[in-house]
């Protein structure tokens, strides 16, 4: 009997019978959503990460002259002045870089009642630098600047009562913390809080407030949880079961470099679930999202590749590569 040619027709019966098969790699991806989403901005093992000085680059003197203004105004007790000259040596902005003198400054700040001071102190125990780590002093400066409203300190302060870090673990106390700063906009206590709700840890389980929650932070631009998002869609967990809704987030996601959100969207777009079926596209999110370590992509892959035409294939790896290239250093 003679050998059915390859042609167009042929292919397209090839890709979707092999595709029918990827229904059962689409349901383990999605076994995620309803075992736990990633924990936490910054890993998989915390729920997120204790925030970095308060002020990032916009305060503090840029030149030795208005340094030594600045820390003029710091000895005769301007509380503001003793905060920014501390940040300035921090940092090393306008005077050699010194965690100690600048711990010494925060002190004076925070004993003032700067919040700012107060939160970047803890900092300086938390992380030991410029004073000897103590996770307690740590918690006990969070909570006098988290008790003046400073989000950060909220945030932190709830961190360490998640862990059992410097204070008694407690997950009711985390979640109160986590919802003050959420509250104020703070995108890592938002996640955390929406990470809470949705395991029922110091809170009622109630994935609806998960999903709420995750979706400021995912307006924010936060990869893992805009992939989250897609996962409770393509779920139906706390939001209505949507497939076009889960293929927006996780376009979203894996636009953000997330290795799993490339791997749904490929699965996606191989089925024509939430948008329409396109190999190529398919081909092309698998294979980012199992260069980027995804290993639940690679037998998919292998099976889409053995269904596509050389010049499908061609196409896919032009337009991955295409990415990368736009996309360097961009992977969360």
């Amino acid at each position: 009997m003679k050998a059915k040619p390859r042609g167009s027709r042929y292919r397209e019966f090839a890709i979707r019978s092999a595709l029918s098969l990827f229904c059962v790699f689409a349901a383990g991806c999605s076994h995620v959503a309803k075992t736990g989403p990633q924990a936490g901005l910054g890993g998989a093992d915390a729920q997120g990460q204790i925030s970095e000085i308060y002020h990032r680059g916009d305060r503090g003197p840029r030149d030795p002259a208005k340094a030594a203004e600045l820390e003029k105004a710091a000895e005769q007790g301007n509380a503001a002045a003793q905060y920014d000259i501390g940040l300035a040596y921090f940092r090393g902005d306008g005077v050699p870089k010194d965690a100690a003198k600048a711990a010494e400054w925060w002190e004076k700040a925070a004993e003032q009642g700067n919040a700012a001071a107060q939160h970047d102190l803890g900092f300086a125990y938390y992380r030991g630098e410029g004073v000897p780590r103590d996770a307690a002093k740590a918690a006990k400066w969070w909570e006098k600047a988290a008790e003046q409203g400073n989000a950060w300190a909220q945030h932190d302060l709830g961190l360490a009562y998640y862990r059992g870090d410097g204070v008694p673990r407690d997950a009711v106390k985390a979640a109160e913390w986590w919802e003050k700063a959420a509250k104020q906009g703070n995108a890592r206590a938002q996640y955390n809080l929406g990470l809470a709700y949705f395991r029922g840890d110091g809170v009622p389980k109630d994935a609806a407030k998960a999903a709420e929650w995750w979706e400021k932070v995912a307006e924010q631009g936060n990869a893992t949880a805009q992939r989250n998002l897609g996962l409770m869609y393509d779920g139906g967990l706390g939001v209505p079961q949507d497939a076009a809704m889960a293929a927006g987030w996780f376009g979203k996601a894996a636009e953000n470099g997330d290795a799993q959100a490339q791997c749904m969207l490929g699965l996606y777009y191989a089925m024509g679930k939430g948008v329409p079926p396109d190999p190529v596209r398919a081909l092309m999110w698998l294979d980012l999202a199992g260069s980027a370590g995804a290993k639940e992509a690679d037998e998919p892959t292998k099976m889409l590749r053995s269904a596509m035409s050389r010049d499908q294939i061609a196409e896919a790896e032009r337009i991955a590569s295409e990415w990368r290239a736009t996309h360097r250093g961009d992977a969360k």
